[in-house]
């Protein structure tokens, strides 16, 4: 997850040589194995995670040839979808203790305000720019999946602030999750912003639950606040949301026709519009 998340590759380009997630994901892998083979276990229980994962990856490769792209469709397929599956496999097989459950979001939250700093940096550098891309790796170069990646990382780092009693890990914590909501707003993503909505209505529920009225109030009050900070023009992208013929890009358009490509039989105009992205 270092490696796909931070990319020391892109610094230390000797690195990109020795394809170092491989080997990374391929000795673990390995490692894995020949311990369930030792203790002569099955490598892995058939929860319903893993049923759900592998129905998906069964979904993907039966209906590849109905894709307007196939050759494209096939590429994702094996570079991006299965690599995904391998390292949910492994840490739905290793992180199997609370212990090491905090490690993992400890790491996570960790890197992924190196990610937030260096987006607020490179945002704050380029203020005119309409968009402001990442660094290096596939997980963090594009605004869109930058942000996508930090909403999936902020659940666990607000839930490790819940948890602990600590006033400076509580404040360490508070900052990581400012940055990262910060960064999610500064990519301008709309998916981003729908993302964030999300999380943060879940939490208040869940909060609600609890009877954890201090956190509800704080949490709406610094949403309220942060209104006047919000970059310039960000209201306006949000707004293309509803209105996708106000979006001057034509990236609402593309989505819609990609959306419309994807639902219906015919139609080039999405297979179209994804090459062109």
């Amino acid at each position: 997850m270092f490696v796909l998340l931070i990319s020391p590759q892109t610094f230390l380009p000797v690195l990109g040589r020795l394809r170092i997630a491989l080997l990374a994901g391929g000795v673990a892998i390995a490692a894995y194995c020949w311990d369930r083979f030792r203790r002569k276990e099955p490598l892995a229980p058939m929860t319903r995670e893993l049923w759900a994962a592998g129905a998906l990856l069964g979904w993907a490769v039966v209906t590849l040839p109905l894709s307007e792209w196939s050759g494209g469709s096939l590429q994702i397929l094996a570079d991006v979808f299965l690599k995904a599956l391998i390292v949910f496999w492994l840490l739905r097989v290793t992180v199997t203790t609370l212990g090491r459950l905090r490690v993992v979001a400890w790491s996570l939250s960790l890197m992924a305000g190196v990610l937030a700093v260096n987006f607020v940096q490179r945002f704050s550098a380029n203020p005119t720019a309409s968009r402001v891309f990442g660094y290096g790796g596939a997980l963090a170069w594009n605004p869109n999946d930058l942000a996508l990646t930090l909403n999936l990382i902020l659940p666990l780092t607000v839930a490790l602030f819940l948890v602990n009693r600590r006033p400076l890990v509580q404040g360490l914590l508070a900052g990581l999750i400012a940055l990262e909501a910060g960064a999610i707003v500064a990519t301008f993503s709309r998916g981003g912003f729908l993302t964030l909505a999300t999380v943060l209505i879940l939490y208040l529920r869940t909060l609600h639950r609890r009877g954890q009225w201090k956190w509800v109030i704080a949490t709406l009050i610094i949403a309220v606040a942060v209104v006047p900070l919000l970059p310039a023009g960000y209201l306006t992208r949000l707004s293309t949301i509803i209105d996708i013929q106000a979006d001057q890009t034509g990236s609402a358009q593309e989505r819609v026709g990609d959306t419309q490509a994807g639902t219906t039989s015919g139609g080039r105009a999405g297979c179209e519009c994804t090459t062109r992205t």
